[in-house]
């Protein structure tokens, strides 16, 4: 039986015994007693919620060893990154050190060109029309909350009842 399904039985039979009924007859003829049967679900119903618990918690561990993984990968990635900007540094020095331009291989060709690259010393000293601003926005919620807890009306905000769960 599905969780949903045991509370719906568990509302069933409390509704049963509002209406003073303590039992009825299954589908063997056999008596059934409300109370005990009510013990029976809670146990399932227990159980499943108890599984569910458990299953959040192999899906966060499963989460925070991707995370790793995925951290450790970036890592990797970025320490190849910087050793083909070390090797095309290095390729460059060798072949401007004897004049070379273009080198035709069996393999591949190595050419190498200058380019325009606009370097910034100190952004303080360039006039305003050369420097871009990026704003962002973001609400404050710590304040808000504070706020509204003491009384404020804040337009746009509200502070609800948000459930949390606690698995130890």
């Amino acid at each position: 039986m599905k969780l949903y399904e045991i509370n719906e039985k568990i509302r069933e039979l409390l509704d049963m015994l509002d209406e003073g009924v303590i039992g009825f007859e299954d589908e063997n003829g056999e008596m059934q007693y409300i109370t005990e049967k009510l013990d029976e679900l809670e146990i399932d119903r227990k159980k499943k919620l108890e599984n569910a618990a458990l299953a959040v918690e192999e899906l966060k561990a499963e989460a925070d060893e991707l995370n790793r993984k995925a951290k450790a990968l970036k890592e990797r990635a970025d320490a190849k990154s910087n050793r083909v900007d070390s090797l095309k540094s290095y390729i460059i020095n060798c072949m401007q050190a004897f004049g070379d331009k273009k080198i035709d291989g069996e393999m591949c060709s190595l050419s190498v060109s200058v380019r325009d690259k606009v370097e910034v010393d100190s952004i303080d000293l360039l006039p305003r029309e050369y420097i871009r601003s990026k704003t962002t926005y973001e609400a404050d919620k710590k304040a808000i909350g504070d706020a509204i807890k003491k009384g404020a009306i804040i337009e746009g905000a509200r502070v609800i009842k948000n459930p949390s769960l606690s698995i130890k």
